[in-house]
This record gives structure tokens, sequence and C-alpha cells, in this order.
């Protein structure tokens, strides 16, 4: 079995789809390298990271927010299609999550965006 782990920033909010006994966070990952010439080349990820339906499925959803710094690791499927308007072959891999980290805070969650810098739990 193939593994891939990586570890970017979310290009977009996760995107939360219900099943009859689970769910699934849909979301975009954004992997930036530098190139020998010091350029910076970025690589997209999809991945889908699924839950059991019940309310941390949904709590997961609000710290998977655009621009969140994340390591996924889990089984990659490499998806490729025909563009409409170029009509050349695009791709992108997509990565069935088995494990991940969120690193850093939460972008824009209220709990800590509205605590005062100076309180006792910052």
């Amino acid at each position: 079995m193939q593994l891939i782990t990586i570890a970017g920033r979310l290009g977009s909010d996760a995107e939360a789809k219900e099943f009859d006994e689970s769910m699934a966070l849909t979301f975009s990952v954004a992997v930036v390298e530098k190139s020998s010439k010091g350029n910076k080349e970025t690589t997209w990820y999809n991945a889908t990271i699924w839950r059991k339906k019940d309310s941390s499925g949904a709590k997961l959803a609000d710290y998977l927010k655009k621009g969140t710094a994340i390591t996924i690791s889990g089984k990659p499927k490499a998806q490729a299609w025909l563009s409409v308007a170029s009509g050349s072959a695009v791709g992108r891999t997509h990565i069935t999550v088995d494990n991940f980290t969120l690193q850093g805070s939460p972008v824009n969650t209220p709990a800590i965006a509205d605590k005062p810098a100076d309180s006792e739990d910052a």
C-alpha cells in the first residue's frame, strides 16, 4: 500500500458532506517548495477525512479553515482529466487521510480570536 505525507496550508474551508452513518470533510492543501533557482513552486492536493456522523466531525470542520497549517498522511490516488478550456491533460493527487496534525492555532476561531492576549489561558 502506498502512503504519502504532506505538510501545507488549506486552500479552502473544509466542505462537510453527510452520509447515513459517516461524514466526509473535503479540502485542498497547497504545498509550497523552493526550487533550486529560489522560485516558489506550489503543488495542490485534494484530501478527504472520514468521520463518524456525530458532533466531532462537525467540530473538526470548524478548525479546517482556509490558511490553516496541516500535516496529513494517507492513501494517494492520482486523478487526471482533460481541461475543457485548453484541451490538455491535467491532474491532481487526492489523499484519503488516515492521520493528520493541525499545526499552530486555528485560523479565525472565535474562541481564540476573542481571547485577550494577556489572559492567563493565552
